[in-house]
């Protein structure tokens, strides 16, 4: 009875991660459970949908052969809720705990999530969605019906999500709270609603006050955005390829266009994905088995860098199958060793390309200095500069020419005695001269 409680208690005030129209299909139970004011009485005779799957196919409710290597099968079909309800779903916390008994079982080599899901309550789904994604074993996610909102946020903490052709509806991504006020239903009753609150406890129930009252904008910004926001980090960390256009609480009944947004890995059958989960048991078999080998552990900073995801922390863990890339460490390391090899000769040519240009800049500051000098020697001689240096030089040399055939070129005539003639004065080169500051100049 006490879990029935809990749900209940869920149902009337808790959010929740759900596809509208799922939780649309939900309303008559809780129709049912207000009119009759009573919980349905417990069936324990249901079975738990639990299975176990061999290599070759065959189903048993618990392993028969402690030699024989099964996969467990972890049946998550209706409303996703915290705690169990013996007359319906069993909760996330039986089945983390079911899950960790599988992790210690050497016959179990993996599970099988099987969805047929919109989603449900929102706590204790990211507690679960974190544990599948640090499980011990490969986990594989399937449907063949709905993956919808908390669904998705556990499918997308597995290594692989597998979708059936048929399946109906892949998304959803995001948060929402249907409020009952009952106010009205127990004043019908009988009963009169009175509310009253600490006066240090303004801000207590702020949310559902205001929203009593038509104001849904603190319900919104405090209560959902926050889990919202949580809810869209975390899937993007376990599924880095999800498109983040499907942020937005878009879902998809067309599986073509669900793997196109990485919403899923593959479309197949439930066999597929069980033979999927022992093939990637047998490389983690593989890797543990190579003692050279750091299983999830060992980061490929190069890959990131060639695929344009730097920020992205590629592991073993990630690299191997649940990115659909399907290598080996042994693989990877040699594709990495020969990209750090590329990015050392790269390395190389850059430095070689610095120092080279280092020795550009001091022959264009040689240039422009020379070009300085060229003016002012132009400015000296009163000529107009040329189109260009190489004209402007040309200029400075025929006026060179024309400074040296004058007189001033020649050398001095000494009077050998007597009294100098007064026409013949002596030839003096004279520094000042405009012709002579041009060879200083120069």
């Amino acid at each position: 009875m006490g879990n029935n409680i809990n749900n209940l208690h869920s149902l009337l005030g808790g959010k929740w991660m759900i596809d509208d129209q799922f939780a649309n299909s939900l309303a008559p139970y809780l129709i049912s459970i207000l009119q009759k004011g009573k919980l349905p009485k417990a069936d324990t005779t249901k079975p738990v949908a639990f299975n176990y799957i061999t290599a070759n196919g065959i189903v048993s409710e618990v392993p028969e052969e402690e030699d024989k290597k099964y996969v467990a099968v972890l049946s998550i079909k209706g409303p996703i809720l915290k705690y169990s309800q013996f007359c319906g779903p069993t909760g996330t916390k039986a089945m983390m705990s079911r899950m960790d008994k599988w992790s210690k079982d050497d016959s179990i080599v993996g599970v099988l999530l099987d969805f047929d899901s919109g989603g449900g309550q929102v706590s204790g789904t990211g507690e679960f969605a974190k544990f599948i994604h640090n499980y011990n074993k490969p986990v594989v996610s399937y449907t063949d019906g709905m993956i919808c909102s908390a669904a998705y946020y556990l499918a997308s903490g597995s290594k692989e999500i597998f979708a059936n052709e048929n399946a109906d509806c892949i998304g959803s991504i995001g948060t929402m709270i249907k409020y009952l006020d009952l106010d009205g239903y127990y004043e019908k009753l009988g009963a009169k609603v009175i509310e009253v609150y600490a006066s240090k406890s303004t801000h207590k129930n702020n949310a559902f006050r205001k929203a009593k009252d038509g104001d849904l904008t603190a319900m919104i910004k405090e209560e959902l955005d926050p889990i919202n926001e949580v809810f869209h980090n975390h899937v993007l960390e376990y599924r880095p390829q999800v498109k983040k256009e499907n942020l937005n609480g878009h879902h998809t009944s067309d599986i073509n266009q669900a793997k196109e947004l990485g919403l899923i890995d593959t479309i197949g059958t439930k066999q597929n994905a069980i033979d999927r989960i022992f093939e990637l048991a047998e490389q983690n078999n593989q890797n543990q088995n190579n003692p050279d080998m750091s299983k999830e552990n060992k980061k490929f900073d190069q890959i990131a860098a060639v695929i344009g995801q730097e920020d992205l922390q590629l592991s073993s863990k990630i690299l191997t199958g649940k990115k659909g890339v399907f290598l080996t460490e042994a693989q990877l390391d040699d594709l990495e060793q020969k990209l750090e090899g590329h990015d050392a000769a790269l390395k190389s040519e850059k430095d070689i390309i610095a120092t080279k240009i280092v020795t550009i800049n001091t022959l264009e500051a040689t240039v422009t200095s020379i070009q300085g000098s060229v003016t002012d020697a132009l400015a000296t001689a009163d000529l107009e500069a040329g189109e260009d240096t190489e004209a402007s030089v040309k200029l400075l040399g025929e006026k060179v020419k024309e400074y040296g055939a004058q007189p001033g070129a020649t050398g001095t005539t000494v009077i050998s005695g007597g009294d100098r003639n007064p026409e013949e004065q002596d030839t003096i080169v004279n520094s000042n001269d405009g012709h002579n500051q041009l060879y200083k100049s120069l």
